[in-house]
This record gives C-alpha cells, sequence and structure tokens, in this order.
C-alpha cells in the first residue's frame, strides 16, 4: 500500500445477498449535470453520472443513468461514448417498461482527460450530453502529484483470504484487482472465515458451512451472512 492522501488499496465490503450496491453522487459541485435536479420535460432526455461525479472519473470507465420524458420511448434511444456507439451496453432498468424507466450502462474504456457522452433519439430533436473528465486508477485526481520517496506494503498487506496482494505492479504501487468471498461465523469467537472465490460454496459440493450465520434481508427473506470482498 502507498501511504498518500488517498490509499492505493481499496477494500470494498459488500452483503451479496443484499444486492449490489452502485456509487452515489451528491448534487451540485463544479461539473456536475446542471440538469441533474431539474424536473425533466415531456420530451427530454438526460444523462447522469451515477458511479462517481462526471469530473472525477478513473480508470476509464463509468456506470451511467439515462432518463426520458413521459413522451419518449427509451427503447429508442441511441447512445455514443466520444462518437462510439455504445447503446449495447445499456438495459432498461425495469424490465418491459419503455416509458417511465430509465437506461443503466456501464460505459468502459474511456480516454484520459474529456470525453463526451451523448444520448438521442433518431429522427427527433431529443439529444442529452454529458462531459466527463477520465483520470489514471493510479491518480492523482485532487490531490496533486504523489509524494516521493513513499512505502508500498503489497506484500504485506493480507486480503480477507489470508494471502498477500504480492509485489506491486509498477512504480505507482499497483496490485491486480481480486475478489474473495468471506462468511459471518456462528462459532464462539465469531468473526469472519474465508468463504472461498464464489459464493457457490467453500466446498467441491457447494454445501454452505455448518457454523455460517445468517441475515435478515429488508425483504424479510433469511440469507446466508456472505460478504464480497474487493481488493484493488
Amino acid at each position: 500500500m502507498r501511504f498518500r492522501p488517498y490509499p492505493a488499496s481499496m477494500v470494498l465490503w459488500t452483503i451479496t445477498a443484499l444486492g449490489v450496491l452502485g456509487g452515489c453522487s451528491p448534487a451540485g459541485g463544479p461539473g456536475a449535470d446542471a440538469e441533474a435536479s431539474e424536473v425533466l420535460g415531456s420530451s427530454d432526455l438526460r444523462i447522469e453520472s451515477v458511479s462517481t461525479r462526471p469530473y472525477l472519473v478513473t480508470g476509464g470507465d463509468v456506470l451511467l443513468r439515462i432518463e426520458a420524458g413521459e413522451d419518449l420511448d427509451l427503447s429508442q434511444v441511441r447512445v455514443s461514448a466520444n462518437g462510439m456507439d455504445v447503446t449495447a451496453r445499456f438495459s432498461l432498468d425495469v424490465p418491459g417498461a419503455s416509458k417511465g424507466a430509465s437506461l443503466i450502462g456501464f460505459v468502459e474504456g474511456l480516454a484520459l482527460g474529456n470525453n463526451q457522452i451523448e444520448a438521442r433519439i433518431p429522427d427527433s430533436e431529443a439529444t442529452a450530453v454529458l462531459e466527463l473528465t477520465n483520470y489514471p486508477i493510479t491518480g492523482p485526481i485532487i490531490s496533486g502529484p504523489h509524494e516521493m520517496p513513499f512505502f508500498c506494503g503489497t506484500e504485506r498487506f493480507r486480503t480477507a483470504g489470508g494471502e498477500t496482494l504480492g509485489a506491486p505492479l509498477d512504480e505507482n504501487c499497483s496490485v491486480e484487482t481480486r475478489v474473495e468471498y468471506v462468511y459471518l461465523s456462528t462459532e464462539d469467537d465469531g468473526g469472519f472465515k474465508a468463504y472461498g472465490a464464489s459464493p457457490g460454496g467453500a466446498s467441491a459440493s457447494g454445501a454452505m458451512p455448518p457454523d455460517m450465520a445468517e441475515a435478515t434481508t429488508l425483504d424479510g427473506e433469511v440469507v446466508p451472512f456472505i460478504v464480497r470482498v474487493q481488493t484493488g
């Protein structure tokens, strides 16, 4: 790990049984989508950056949402990134409801610096444009130049599965992103235990460990207490 104002290695925890958590972008701030807080007109389109603010994209990818006024059919929307058609990367968040819903899409391969996302409906005046600023995954973004010298601890940092991150891949202390799963134990000492490389189970048969705890979702469903850990 590189010690600087922001970490080079992050551990993201999500309870897989409770679904996927998407990033939220608070309103306001320089470069934010100026239309994000306005009510759409009946024939308007709007693009919003979901995973981060549009001027703080990193690593060349971003999660986007496209909304349309009630007079427009989202199934007719075409989306481009820097002139390249990326419509296939978007899908309706409510299957079968092309009106009154929104499109969600994960766009990759953005260039460093300025990028333009455009949504439009052919043969109509319905168009929306969002400007994005993409930075290298290693930064810097808002903290200024990297500080030198620094201590890189990837070979000492242990993941949830008990392994180290290994030697860094470059001078920025980068490591390959890895995903592991742990479960909450019901044994006296409690805590989390390694669960394997996928939610399919720690054993070849896929059987649940006998000491696995359970969790109750907001819908009242009782599910295994499994946590997805992403390190990168």
